[in-house]
């Protein structure tokens, strides 16, 4: 039998903002006992040349097999940083605490078809280092269960409307714990100095990995979706004098969505017209927007500014409730 690298997974990441090609700003960081499990298992990292992959030490007879070097049980733990600092205008992750990130797991994922699972469930994950804090409230079960569905010997202690678990002593993973809200996901993985990273990139070696010691070679997607917003197009007030405000209007050329001028605006300055429902923002689109304005009595209506713009990256997402909003500030 000879031994060689073989793929353990692939890893596909996917924004529906970039036309649904694969994404390739992510960049992963194993933590030190990941690290430390990766060397000793012979496994690999591998991020070049537009692939991401898991690889492994195995052997081949009958079947794709691990090699015999690779003893430990894994349940491997990658930091996920990206150098787009826009993402988040673009993205619609989940809502995040002050210690929350954006968790991307094999824990509970759904098949898209043969070995092809899908990761991004819009889970979060919790960085509590040594304690887990819930409120009473929220409290269910003192069970919490590894990556492996395994029970761990943690015993609360309950102090007024909160209770602790002491996870201290548990090996480094991603856990899990039954919650009023649905399960809660925990890490004790230690930051030490580096920064928050944007989300936690978890795989351990269930039966979506591996039959036995058998390789599956899964394909592990990420799809991310665009955010889906309001758009606000505001317009100065000193460049609109020349027109009667109540006959200027947004048109898409597809006439899809209406817009509306804000009767109200907290800048007497501007004037503002917005969607009355979400527009995809992926960055090429068939649609075009018009400024235009009625005339008299004439039933046609003028084009003012044929092609208004599209939202940028950069552009500051804002919220109106349960919505985005895009303000699109226009240069006349």
């Amino acid at each position: 039998m000879m031994q060689t690298f073989d793929i353990l997974a692939h890893i596909v990441v996917k924004h529906s903002y970039y036309n649904r090609k694969p994404f390739h700003e992510f960049s992963y960081t194993p933590t030190a006992n990941t690290e430390r499990i990766m060397r000793q298992n012979d496994l690999l990292h591998v991020q070049t040349h537009g692939r991401n992959q898991l690889a492994v030490s195995s052997t081949r007879n009958e079947t794709l097999s691990l090699h015999g070097s690779v003893k430990e049980d894994f349940s491997l733990i990658f930091f996920v940083d990206t150098p787009n600092i826009h993402l988040e205008n673009i993205t619609q992750f989940p809502r995040r605490g002050n210690h929350e990130v954006v968790l991307f797991t094999n824990l509970n994922q759904s098949t898209n078809n043969d070995n092809v699972y899908e990761l991004h469930k819009n889970q979060t994950v919790e960085l509590v280092t040594h304690s887990l804090v819930i409120e009473t409230k929220e409290w269910v079960t003192d069970t919490i269960v590894n990556s492996y569905g395994q029970a761990q010997n943690v015993v609360p202690r309950k102090v007024g409307n909160q209770t602790f678990f002491d996870i201290s002593g548990l090996e480094e993973d991603i856990f899990g714990i039954q919650t009023q809200n649905g399960i809660r996901y925990f890490t004790n993985v230690q930051l030490g100095f580096r920064k928050k990273p944007l989300a936690i990139f978890h795989i351990c070696g269930n039966e979506t990995l591996l039959k036995g010691r058998e390789l599956r070679q899964p394909q592990y997607s990420i799809s991310m979706q665009a955010i889906l917003p309001l758009w606000q197009y505001i317009f100065p007030t000193s460049k609109m004098d020349r027109y009667m405000v109540e006959n200027l209007f947004i048109e898409m050329s597809d006439n899809s969505v209406i817009f509306r001028r804000d009767e109200t605006t907290p800048d007497a300055n501007q004037i503002s017209f917005t969607s009355q429902k979400p527009i995809p923002i992926e960055d090429k689109k068939a649609t075009r927007f018009h400024l235009k304005q009625l005339g008299g009595a004439d039933t046609n209506a003028s084009i003012l500014l044929p092609d208004l713009p599209y939202p940028r990256q950069e552009t500051l997402v804002i919220r109106n409730d349960e919505n985005h909003v895009y303000p699109i500030y226009i240069n006349m």
